[in-house]
């Protein structure tokens, strides 16, 4: 049901329908085409047979600056007018639900001044996000806050909220969205350019200690191609035999390593405001409703068992890593020390780490890591979590061009390419 038609534009901007979905669509600036907003819709079958009883129409947007908001949410309602008085000509339409994620008090008042049609309307003004029906294919990062207790006592009650604050920031400010990220150009995965843009849907959730970032592969942003690319020698395309995997993380590939590029920022800036994070990056089916706070699947259990394995600061990944992993080895690491029992047999965890030193390095080369960590450490009984995290970060320095290192010999999939990765762990680690 395309009720839009084709793109729409204005002196400075585009409303895009994003490829073939004909209920999304992005607010593209015309001279920089840079994304600036979303805009999707959908219509709730009730329990008459070919009848609608509500439409729902959500708009993400992308700017802080609330008054730029503003002026992008009413070009929005211009266009979606048309749209929603032709829903309740067209459609047994009896109620229009408006779903705003992440937005100010100013911008949802101008969802209610804007007038909308009053033949049979009933308007209902919501900040949350899209919620998926059933499951669908997530990648998911669960964070918790080590020594909760007692960063409470030292620093107050907001120390969450803070953090959830910078959450937020990093998500959505600008600076984040335009992170150059690499794309593959061939489908042997050895030519990459570099294209920013290049984002999911990506959702967040805060309770207590914890910390839920996840990103679903419906949908991106509009992507800009730079002019800068290059060849790459070990692309990782190993899966696990007679498993089953999700085409679409490698078709959306982009989507999980700006995801990834999330989780190490927000990690990253959590050691610089002496916040200490363990977490676990896990991908696969979840239900993660936002709107009534529902999150199940084994994805997530993955990803939280995961967490709590590790006695070291840091980023896991989850053992969906084995069909579910990025193709570039800038993104992860060998590693086993951060492992509370190495020798667990039904670990959550893969034997790969996040490589979020590598991402420290390259943009937080200002910040003394070592020191940072030394401030955080006040009590006695998490002491190894930090020193072992300092390892980490020395380990990942020490060995930057590992992934050119490994014998690959005889390697056929991911569990042979454990193998020969442990192999080379042990011999730079005895």
């Amino acid at each position: 049901m395309n009720i839009l038609g084709n793109n729409i534009e204005t002196n400075n901007l585009i409303l895009c329908q994003i490829e073939s979905n004909k209920t999304c669509y992005t607010i593209v600036r015309k001279q920089s085409y840079k994304t600036v907003g979303t805009v999707s819709f959908s219509t709730v079958e009730s329990n008459k047979v070919c009848e609608f009883s509500s439409f729902q129409f959500k708009i993400d947007i992308l700017k802080q600056d609330t008054k730029h908001d503003v002026t992008l949410l009413e070009y929005c309602l211009n266009i979606i007018e048309g749209l929603i008085t032709n829903a309740f000509n067209i459609l047994d339409i009896e109620s229009v639900v408006i779903e705003c994620a992440d937005l100010s008090t100013n911008i949802i008042d101008c969802f209610i001044n804007k007038g909308f049609p009053k033949k049979k309307s009933k308007i209902v003004v919501a900040r949350s996000k899209w919620v998926p029906s059933s499951d669908e294919f997530v990648s998911i990062a669960l964070f918790d806050i080590l020594g909760f207790s007692n960063l409470i006592e030292n620093h107050g009650n907001d120390i969450g909220l803070k953090l959830y604050r910078n959450l937020v920031k990093i998500i959505k400010t600008k600076e984040n969205i335009g992170v150059p990220i690499p794309v593959p150009i061939n489908n042997e995965w050895t030519s990459f350019a570099y294209v920013t843009g290049y984002y999911g849907n990506v959702h967040i959730s805060y309770f207590s200690d914890t910390f839920i970032i996840w990103t679903d592969y419906i949908e991106r942003g509009f992507a800009s191609w730079l002019a800068s690319g290059f060849n790459y020698q070990f692309p990782l395309l190993l899966k696990e035999p007679n498993t089953l995997y999700y085409p679409i993380f490698y078709k959306n590939h982009g989507i999980y390593l700006s995801f990834l590029e999330v989780c190490m920022d927000f990690f990253c800036q959590s050691i610089v405001n002496g916040i200490p994070l363990r977490g676990c990056v896990a991908s696969g089916l979840a239900k993660m409703d936002n709107l009534s706070s529902v999150f199940v699947g084994k994805t997530l259990i993955e990803a939280a068992r995961g967490e709590s394995e590790q006695n070291s600061i840091g980023i896991a990944y989850g053992k969906s890593f084995n069909n579910h992993h990025p193709v570039l080895n800038e993104y992860f690491i060998p590693y086993s020390k951060h492992k509370k029992n190495p020798n667990l047999t039904e670990s959550f965890l893969s034997p790969m780490a996040v490589d979020y030193p590598r991402h420290w390095r390259k943009n937080y080369a200002d910040q003394d890591f070592p020191h940072l960590l030394q401030q955080m450490n006040t009590d006695p009984k998490f002491t190894h979590y930090y020193d072992n995290s300092r390892n980490f970060f020395e380990f990942s320095a020490k060995h930057e061009n590992w992934y050119q290192e490994i014998n690959r010999d005889g390697i056929n999939n991911i569990l042979d390419y454990y193998k020969k990765t442990e192999e080379w762990y042990n011999s730079v680690t005895t």
